[in-house]
Formats: structure tokens, sequence, C-alpha cells
């Protein structure tokens, strides 16, 4: 009898509460696998991602207080930095070319607007195509808008096919009256990737900056096609447009350009290169870079502390160098500020020129941010 009433109770157990505590326990583990599975939003990730880094963001590693910024600073006096352009630009252009004296190769008016859809901002467009060696190509854009004024501004956009990530820049600098020049590194975006043939390596496709590296020149060095669509630009828009004001700026890769391309020209009276670059005794922490930015046959005849200063000094000139303090890519923290004294010092001794940094830490991935065109307009004297 006792174990019948065992055998009842246990099937009332199995029938009745068993399936609860099961279906209860399922419960829960759905729960939470589905709270696993839910995709967080882009800024939570970045977020998540930088806090992890709290540190890099916000110290000084103790690498780089061991070498002194000012002693990395080789340009002493007028002379110095002129002698060092012309080194520099023979360097990687060669003897018997002078970059100042090339023009596009053809100049296409009224070609389709960059930015889609209608915009009261522009009256037309020109491209600029520009020939180089070995069959490279660079396409600059020219945005006249509307209401044009003496003053241009070169906007480089770096990696990208696109101008998605400098589209408020360019419309900021529109709405102004600024001829605005829209340029894009070697083989990215409308410009074309041949396939060259190489005497040590056979035919290597154009297809990423590396791929330069290997290219068999005349004379100079691969860097100048980075540049040389620049240099052509200047040229082609000092004499047909006389403009009073140059301004160039640009982000990552073109913040780089940006960077070289004011120290070795000083028709660019002000230059804003954003997330572009820093000493190399600065990156130890992030790697060195592409290899534009970390050749050292380059890097050995300037280094990026003399870039600075060349790219500041003159009568009337300007460079802010904008960083990202949570950039998801590059130059993040604190650090470029800890290189500012020794390039402020170079140039009260130069007497001519002026710079600075603004780190920005109000934006959580590598952008070119409403605060980074709010540093430059006010920057210019230009209402916000």
């Amino acid at each position: 009898m006792q174990k019948g009433r065992v055998l009842i109770l246990g099937s009332v157990f199995i029938l009745l509460i068993l399936p609860g505590l099961y279906f209860r326990c399922l419960s829960q583990i759905t729960l939470k696998e589905s709270s696993i599975s839910i995709t967080p939003t882009r800024q939570d990730e970045v977020m998540r991602k930088n806090l992890n880094k709290k540190t890099k963001f916000s110290d000084i590693a103790e690498e780089f207080l061991l070498t002194d910024p000012a002693s990395l600073i080789t340009v002493q006096t007028a002379q110095d930095v002129t002698i060092r352009r012309r080194k520099i630009i023979s360097f990687l252009w060669g003897e018997s070319v002078n970059p100042i004296h090339v023009f596009p190769n053809n100049v296409i008016t009224n070609v389709p607007s960059l930015i889609q859809g209608e915009s009261n901002l522009i009256d037309h467009t020109d491209q600029l195509n520009i020939k180089m060696e070995h069959g490279l190509e660079s396409n600059v854009f020219l945005l006249f808008p509307k209401n044009r004024q003496s003053k241009f501004v070169l906007f480089h956009i770096g990696h990208d096919d696109g101008i998605s990530t400098t589209l408020f820049a360019i419309e900021s600098f529109l709405s102004r009256g600024y001829l605005v020049g829209v340029a894009f590194m070697p083989t990215t975006g409308p410009n074309n990737k041949p396939i060259v043939w190489t005497n040590d390596h056979g035919s290597l496709m154009m297809n990423n900056h590396q791929a330069l590296s290997f290219l068999d020149l005349r004379e100079g060095h691969p860097i100048k096609f980075f540049l040389h669509p620049i240099i052509v630009t200047l040229n082609y828009v000092e004499k047909k447009y006389q403009c009073e004001l140059m301004v160039m700026s640009g982000l990552s890769g073109g913040g780089w350009a940006t960077i070289v391309a004011s120290a070795l020209d000083p028709r660019i009276d002000a230059s804003f290169p954003v997330a572009g670059g820093n000493p190399f005794f600065l990156k130890t922490d992030e790697g060195m870079g592409d290899f534009e930015q970390s050749d050292p046959a380059f890097y050995n005849l300037a280094d990026f502390m003399d870039l600075f200063v060349m790219g500041a000094y003159g009568k009337g000139r300007i460079q802010v160098r904008i960083y990202n303090k949570f950039d998801t890519c590059c130059f993040f923290g604190e650090k470029s500020k800890f290189s500012q004294p020794a390039i402020d010092e170079a140039l009260k001794h130069l007497g001519e020129g002026r710079s600075r940094v603004f780190v920005n830490d109000d934006v959580f991935i590598h952008a070119f941010s409403k605060q980074a065109v709010g540093q430059i307009l006010l920057s210019l004297g230009e209402s916000l």
C-alpha cells in the first residue's frame, strides 16, 4: 500500500510538477541565450572598445617620455626650411621635374556633381585629370559655389572611395563661398588601378598603396604619386582663379597628405590635418602606418616634427592638427599634445607662422567631425 502511494505521488510529480520546472528552466535558458544574441549598436561597440582601452586614450606612455620632441626638429632658420624643401622635392620628383610647373592634362567642365541629389550650393563641377608615370591617373574635382569668393579649400578624402565622411565639411565651405577641391588617394575613388610590369616582381595591379612601392621609376620616389596631384591642382587654381586664400584639409590619409603638402608648398596658407599623423616615437603603441607614412628613405630627410614646423612656418600661415581622442583607427589619445610645445618654440625662433593642436573628445570613431569643422572655421575667422 505504501509502495502504491509512492508510485502515485511520483506519477503526479512527473506529470504535473516536473513539466512546469522544465518549462521554467527552458524559459530562463531561452532568455539568457536571447540576451547574448542581441546585436549592440555601432556606438555601443565603439564605447565598449574604448572603455577597455581607457589607459591608452588618457595616459602618456612611459616610452614616449624618453624622447625630447625638440631634438627631432632640425630646421632652425628660414634658409634651413628652404633648403629642406628643395631637397625633399628633388628626392621625390628627381632633378628633371619641378612639379610647380606642371598643369592638369585635361580639364573637363560641367561634370556630374559629387554630391548626390539636388544641391542649392553648387553652380557646377569641373574635373582635373592628372596623368603620371606608369599610367597612373588622378582626378581632382572643383566644386564651384553659387556665390564664389576668392577663397579655395582642398579637401583630401584619404582612403575612402566617396565623400560621405567629409560631406559636412565640404558643404560648410561651399555655403561660405569657397571654391572647393576634392582629391583622393592614388588608386582610390575615381582614380585608376593600372596593371604595371615591374622588372623584379612581374605584373602588379596598383590596387593598394604598398604596390606603389614596387614600381621601377625613371627618377624620384613613389611617394610623389600621393603629392603630385595636389601640387598640380594648386598650380591650376592659382593661375586661373588667383585666390587670395588657399586652405587644405583632409582625414586620415588625407590628413597625412595635408601635413606633407603644406610642408613642401608655402602657397597653402592654412592647413588642417585631421587624424593625419604623429612623430614615430608617439606611434609605437599603434604601428608605424602605411608605406607612405613610414618609409625611412623619406622620413630620414624630415621627421614629422620637421614637417609640422615647415607646414606652419611662413608669414600669415597657420596649421591646426586635429585628432579624435577616442579614435578607433589611429593617433588616439592626447599624446599629440606632447610634441606641441617644441613646435611652438621652433616657430617662435623662426619668427613666423602659428601652430596648435586640438584633441576632440566628443566623437568615438575615425571621422571628420562637426567639431573639427568648427575648429577650422574659427581658425580662419569664419562665422559658425
